[in-house]
């Protein structure tokens, strides 16, 4: 049995798949990959940083593992409820 699925590796062209001689799906050759170097430093200056990126969002305080640690760091297995 022949394979009926055209090879788009040459002719970088979409093919139409059709089912009942209507249109079903569309298969794109995929786009060229850009080399790792070339995402490094793309988005440079794009961006600004507002604000502090470094302190925490909320007061270490609210924060469970501060007000107890051993209950976080060694928790009591749960009772099941029969």
């Amino acid at each position: 049995m022949r394979n009926k699925r055209p090879h788009m590796g040459k002719t970088k062209k979409a093919i139409r798949i059709t089912r009942r001689r209507k249109p079903a799906e569309e298969v794109v050759p995929a786009s060229e990959v850009q080399g790792r170097a070339a995402l490094i430093g793309s988005m440079k200056g794009r961006m600004k940083i507002l604000g502090d990126i470094i302190s925490p969002a909320s007061d270490p305080n609210e924060w469970e593992v501060v007000r107890d640690p051993d209950r976080v760091l060694n928790p009591q297995p749960r009772k099941r409820k029969q």
